[in-house]
Formats: C-alpha cells, sequence, structure tokens
C-alpha cells in the first residue's frame, strides 16, 4: 500500500511548486507561481500506473472586510475607512464593483475616496476589497448606505466689513457640498453692484462708493451649481476722516521786525496745499504780521498788544 509523493510530476515537488513529504503533507511556496494551480499526486509504489491525484490553487492570504466607517454616506464625494485584515500596498476598494481611489495605511486599516451619484440615494452598495495579482483574492462585502445628498452652502469671509468711501475689501466665498466652487458676486442683489453701493469685481474685490450710501450694503456670493445657495457680507460705508493739518514749530518767539518759517504738514488729503493766516487774516497784516503763501512770517515792527 505504499505510494510516493509528487508535485506537478516533481518527486516530493520543490520550492517553485511546493514540497510534499513522504506522509502527503503538502506545503505551498514561498511566492506564488506563475502556473498558481499545481496538481499533487500519490502513485502506487507496487502498481506504477496507479494514483490518484488533487488539483490545488494557490492564492494570496484570504483578503478580509469588517467593517466601514462610516456606513452611510450622502449622494456625492465621500471618504470611507476600511477595517479588515491581509491588507496591503496594492488593495483595491470597488464600490459596486467600480475601483475607489484607495489608500493604504495598514495590514488591517484602508482609506477610500470616490462619488455616490444622486440617484443612489436611499439604496446600499456593496463595498469589497480586491488584492490583485497572481492568486489574488476578493473579501465578502459590507453595505454602505447612501443619504440624500448634503446642500450646498456658501461662506464668505469676512461676515462683515466697516470701510471709508472709495476704499476696497476683499471677500473670499467657500462653497461646500458640491465640485463647482465657483460663485457670482453682487451687492444689494446688483450683479457686480454700482456706483451708488459701491461695485465688486469676479474676484470678490469690493470697492465703496464715492459717497456713503442711503442704506445698508448687503455682499453677496451665489453659488454656480445652486442659484438658491448664497452667502452674504454687511458692509457699512463711512465718510473718510476729516484731514489734520501739524504746523512745525507749533509755538514761537519772535522779535519784533524780525521772520520765522514755518512748514506744514496735511494728512488725510490727497492735496498737501494750505492757506496761511495770522489771526484768522488770510496772510496776516502789519499790526500781527504777515505770513507767505510759503509759510514765511515776518513780524511787526511793534508788539502788537
Amino acid at each position: 500500500n505504499a505510494v510516493t509523493w509528487s508535485v506537478n510530476g516533481i518527486a516530493g515537488g520543490d520550492t517553485t511548486v511546493g514540497t510534499v513529504s513522504a506522509t502527503g503533507l503538502y506545503k505551498t511556496p514561498a511566492a506564488i507561481p506563475a502556473n498558481n494551480v499545481v496538481t499533487v499526486r500519490a502513485t502506487s509504489t507496487a502498481f506504477p500506473a496507479k494514483f490518484g491525484e488533487v488539483t490545488l490553487t494557490i492564492t494570496q492570504p484570504q483578503v478580509w472586510l469588517w467593517s466601514t466607517y462610516p456606513s452611510t454616506v450622502p449622494a456625492g464625494s465621500f471618504t470611507i475607512s476600511l477595517n479588515g485584515s491581509n491588507f496591503n500596498a496594492t488593495s483595491v476598494v470597488q464600490f459596486g464593483g467600480t475601483p475607489l481611489a484607495t489608500t493604504y495605511v495598514s495590514p488591517t486599516s484602508l482609506k477610500a475616496t470616490g462619488t455616490a451619484p444622486a440617484a443612489l440615494a436611499g439604496t446600499s452598495v456593496k463595498i469589497t476589497v480586491v488584492n490583485p495579482g497572481l492568486g489574488g483574492t476578493t473579501s465578502s462585502s459590507a453595505n454602505l448606505a447612501i443619504s440624500a445628498p448634503l446642500p450646498i452652502s456658501v461662506a464668505l469671509n469676512p461676515t462683515s466689513a466697516t470701510l471709508v468711501t472709495n476704499a476696497t475689501r476683499q471677500f473670499s466665498a467657500t462653497v461646500a457640498n458640491t465640485s463647482n466652487p465657483s460663485v457670482t458676486w453682487s451687492v444689494n442683489n446688483i450683479a457686480g453692484g454700482d456706483a451708488t453701493v459701491g461695485t465688486i469685481s469676479s474676484g470678490g474685490l469690493y470697492t465703496a462708493p464715492a459717497a456713503v450710501p442711503a442704506g445698508a450694503v448687503t455682499v453677496r456670493a451665489t453659488s454656480a451649481a445652486d442659484p438658491t445657495a448664497s452667502g452674504q457680507a454687511t458692509v457699512t460705508v463711512t465718510p473718510p476722516p476729516p484731514p489734520v493739518v501739524a504746523v512745525n514749530p507749533s509755538a514761537a518767539s519772535v522779535t519784533a521786525g524780525q521772520t520765522k518759517q514755518f512748514s506744514a504738514s496735511v494728512s488725510g488729503a490727497a492735496n498737501p496745499a494750505v492757506l496761511w493766516s495770522m489771526n484768522n487774516i488770510s496772510c496776516g497784516n502789519a499790526t500781527v504780521g504777515t505770513i507767505s503763501t510759503a509759510g514765511l512770517y515776518s513780524a511787526p515792527f511793534r508788539v502788537p498788544t
């Protein structure tokens, strides 16, 4: 009743196709062979023409999927984490048979991103993990529930601003729950604004009007993907502060009949020109002294009383 054992016709097998002991214990090779289907045969020593055999398929370690997190995602773009075992760097997550962008984290963890069509809302999609390649395996499935898509929202930054007439302020808009980030800008519901309430560029740069508007100003960004979704900011336009004139020196003692040079600086005004006066008399007079258009003061010959 003695038999001899072989693998793919090789007595005892070898490191390529696997080995089999004299007692029939088969051991798979360290690497999956190019032909991963092998035949283990037991041949009678008394009757060499008599044998029995079994066909074995050598595979990678079975990949297992235990759960996904979250187990429910809204229609649209989503990211899920997967827990299981025997994941590797080539593992691919499949969404109802469609491969997803997959990130290997560890032998027990994967991340995947994809897009669930709105038509799938209210249904469940089977998630599997495939370890591709020679002798690849596929996990059992887990159900991923698809809920209604989240509404599109628009948020503005900043949400309020105060600026003087003719000044500018940059606004930005963040659009959530859509792959289309485009918005259209308006001021007081006027596309692009106007000279009365201020204007805003396609990039969100608001320019205040030349005069303070009669009412409140609202800057709005409306989603191009959903015109019912918008975000807004309140703008307060104020008049510019009055110009400030500083005279240097601010005080001086001048001997009768002598001169003193003064200078003036103007802040808060585009025009730096000034008009000089003495005791509220334009350019002064012989009693209080005179001052030139360049700020040169000439004291009177008699000290004023």
